[in-house]
């Protein structure tokens, strides 16, 4: 196989998987953000390179200059790329969503289809092309799909460390798009410059190869941060922009409106500055609460003047500020006046930079307060902090009396259904670890827990009295404030809703409820029918959800009887490529939640975890390839991989649930955390066994391009469903374990189908 393609194929990998970790990163800036979000961005990825690869199939084999083609795709690809980054940041002005207002469903799908089109369509279309032209040049007809597919699978590995271990690092979004279009046009050049022999590269076709590629870096290092900032600026217009930074964790971006400093993550309004009500109340009623609090805890917020209003305590001795992000500090002072930021220099200030529940995990005995100060749990990963799991950690670290302060989004007058949902289950989750929880009212409801049932009392009067004998200078919460929002009647009020509030779930780590009414609240608003969905799916007992997979191969039984003889293998193999790339799509985006919620928001890591998956495709379908020459009986083959990928869903369960039982040292371990990495390159190595087999199965006479399109577009969406169906439904509604169970049995109804299949009755060699 000439280099002249095999390095091409790679390079189109590569780019594919670069592309995406930049375009989704980018995406949920502009979005909501969470994992509807996210499975809105890699739906439609994934819708768009399954139509390009099948259309692809379809004309790809009967095409005369497919060389010519194949490069100019790439060199459209090349420029693609760097202006969908810019269109993304400009969605918002283009779609006439004001800045700071969230992105309604129906305009963030809209986004999505029409910015990721091009470059999603174009890529799949590649691969279909790409594996004609390997059947071509190397004679082989058999296992083109699966060769080709390791080549991509290898690319996007190398995309995958190169991207966490270098790019992320030390260049912005633009610069890292242009790198990767250089790439590709070394790619254009190494495609239309074989020798006359077709096994090489012409000394001119290498030059010029070298030339492009060194012009494109020039231009990523000179002009790409003009483009960067310029680009960033329209993305914010209407507020001018301070500063923005991508870090490991996501976007960090500060503007300014009207004399206010905004601050946001990944897309998210975290704090505004100066904005003292807000950063007065998130710690004082906390802190009053307690007859004298000495050492606390803040987990976020302390840039947000947070940590500044603790201070004003005159019997705090020491506060440690947990922030996750250590570039969040550094931006901090970059943008934010010298007064704010000089607070982190106070002796009483211990700054600790780790995750919050890595933290909670390695200490014990040492708070009296412990002030949890994040947005509400609008995606998976905040909601780890509002788990049954977070507050029976927190106890450990809680001194006799201490008590542990959270917050939710709320209303001071009218409070529907939807809120009511999400406040009970914040409250009742408290309850299932402490026996003692009070509910405060306000726009913000507070919640305070304890083991002790004196420390939870807030009574309006004693926190006023406490403002005057620790000689507190505040703007805000004062007797008179503390007196309205906390009078009988709106205790009582907020108490009786969350009261007569049914059928509310504990929020789990395992199980995200919080997340889950959090997004019925929100869609609610924003898209009326997913909130009617989620609804139905809540009401639906799980055992309906399992039979689907059995009904849906029990009518590809029934269709497949109806083939000709020589089209009966192909529902079976059908339902088993959707399958299989339906349940990879899941188990990345599942393996990824539960390294977070034991690990933390560790983007390298988790790119880490991405590239393990990817390496195992191309490590597994290459062996495949090897081994396929020796393997007699390839449908026994494939039965057995489907049956592996079943197991594999309950042996990860089963893996998931001892870890999930396991005491903070055996679960923060260096070798527990380096399992999430094996099961990655596992589930991928299975994904990679599997799609050389098929493709050699689904194989016809001549038509290799065909055959890949047919392959790879059957993959792709079976992963565009795992990807909405796992971030709309599956997660946030059943939760994890439940999901591998579903797993399990679509695994297990395929690999039935493959055996139920009318060759396999006949006995032939070809048979199971």
């Amino acid at each position: 196989m000439p280099l002249s393609l095999s390095i091409p194929l790679v390079l189109i990998g590569l780019s594919a998987l670069t592309g995406q970790i930049v375009l989704v990163r980018e995406m949920l800036v502009v979005f909501y953000g969470n994992e509807l979000s996210t499975a809105v961005i890699l739906a439609s990825w994934l819708v768009w390179s399954a139509f390009g690869s099948f259309c692809s199939g379809a004309v790809t084999d009967s095409l005369k200059r497919k060389v010519a083609l194949f490069a100019s795709i790439q060199g459209v690809l090349s420029l693609l790329l760097p202006t969908s980054i810019v269109i993304v940041r400009l969605s918002k002005r283009l779609w006439n969503v004001p800045i700071g207002e969230t992105v309604a469903f129906d305009q963030m799908l809209t986004i999505s289809f029409t910015v990721l089109g091009p470059f999603c369509f174009l890529s799949g279309f590649l691969f279909a092309l790409g594996c004609s032209l390997y059947a071509d040049a190397s004679g082989l007809r058999e296992n083109t799909a699966g060769n080709v597919y390791w080549l991509d699978a290898l690319g996007a590995g190398l995309g995958g460390i190169i991207f966490a271990g270098f790019l992320v690092n030390y260049l912005n979004h633009i610069q890292t798009a242009i790198v990767v279009s250089a790439l590709l046009l070394c790619s254009v050049i190494l495609s239309v410059s074989p020798d006359a022999t077709g096994k090489g590269l012409t000394g001119k076709g290498a030059a010029a190869g070298v030339s492009a590629a060194a012009a494109v870096l020039f231009l990523a290092f000179t002009a790409g941060p003009a483009l960067e900032k310029t680009s960033r600026e329209l993305q914010w217009h209407g507020s001018r922009l301070l500063a923005v930074t991508d870090t490991h964790y996501g976007n960090l971006a500060a503007v300014i409106t009207e004399g206010e400093i905004s601050f946001y993550e990944n897309g998210l309004w975290m704090f505004t500055h100066p904005d003292s009500l807000s950063a007065e109340e998130s710690v004082h009623f906390a802190l009053l609460t307690h007859p004298e609090p000495q050492d606390v805890l803040l987990i976020g917020g302390g840039l947000s003047s947070s940590l500044a209003e603790t201070l004003k305590h005159p019997s705090i001795r020491r506060t440690d500020y947990v922030e996750t992000d250590p570039k969040s500090i550094e931006f901090g002072r970059k943008v934010l006046p010298e007064k704010a930021v000089s607070v982190l220099e106070d002796p009483r200030v211990r700054l600790i930079q780790t995750d919050g529940r890595r933290h909670l995990n390695a200490v014990k005995g040492l708070y009296d307060v412990i002030i949890v100060d994040l947005p509400d749990p609008k995606t998976a990963q905040l909601n780890r902090f509002y788990t049954v799991e977070f507050f029976r950690e927190s106890r450990r670290v809680l001194k006799p009396g201490g008590l542990i302060a959270v917050s939710l989004s709320s209303s001071e007058s009218i409070i529907g259904p939807a809120l009511a949902r999400s406040l009970a289950s914040l409250h009742r989750t408290m309850k299932a670890a402490y026996p003692h929880v009070s509910a405060l009212p306000g726009a913000t409801a507070r919640f305070f827990a304890s083991m002790d049932a004196d420390a939870v009392q807030a009574n309006p009067r004693v926190l006023s009295e406490r403002i005057a004998e620790r000689n507190i200078n505040l703007a805000h919460v004062q007797d008179y404030y503390i007196l309205f929002n906390l009078s009988d009647g709106r205790i009582k009020y907020l108490n009786n809703i969350i009261q007569q509030a049914h059928k509310i779930k504990l929020n789990y780590d395992l199980t995200p409820s919080c997340y889950f009414y959090d997004l019925v609240q929100w869609s609610s608003f924003h898209a009326p029918r997913i909130a009617s969905m989620l609804r139905f799916f809540e009401a639906l007992h799980f055992k309906w959800l399992v039979l689907v997979p059995a009904l849906i191969c029990g009518v590809l039984v029934t269709v497949g009887k109806r083939f000709k003889s020589a089209s009966k293998k192909k529902p079976p193999l059908i339902m088993s490529c959707f399958v299989i790339g339906y349940s990879e799509m899941i188990l990345s985006v599942l393996l990824i939640l539960v390294f977070q919620t034991y690990y933390g928001s560790l983007y390298y890591r988790v790119a880490f975890l991405i590239t393990l998956h990817m390496l195992g495709v191309a490590v597994g379908s290459r062996f495949m390839i090897h081994w396929m020459t020796g393997i007699r009986n390839r449908w026994r083959a494939m039965l057995l991989v489907q049956t592996a990928m079943a197991a594999y869903a309950l042996l990860l369960l089963a893996a998931i649930l001892f870890l999930y039982g396991a005491n903070p040292g055996i679960r923060l371990s260096p070798a527990m955390e380096a399992g999430f990495g094996i099961w990655a390159f596992l589930a991928g190595l299975i994904g990679g066994f599997h799609f050389p087999l098929a493709g050699n199965l689904l194989a016809e006479q001549g038509k290799a391009g065909k055959t890949g399109g047919i392959v790879y577009g059957l993959d792709l969406g079976g992963s565009a469903l795992g990807a909405i169906s796992a971030g709309l439904v599956l997660l946030p509604v059943f939760g994890i374990p439940k999901t591998l169970v579903l797993l399990f049995c679509w695994n297990f109804l395929a690999a039935l189908m493959l055996v139920a299949r009318p060759e396999s009755r006949r006995g032939s060699e070809h048979g199971i």
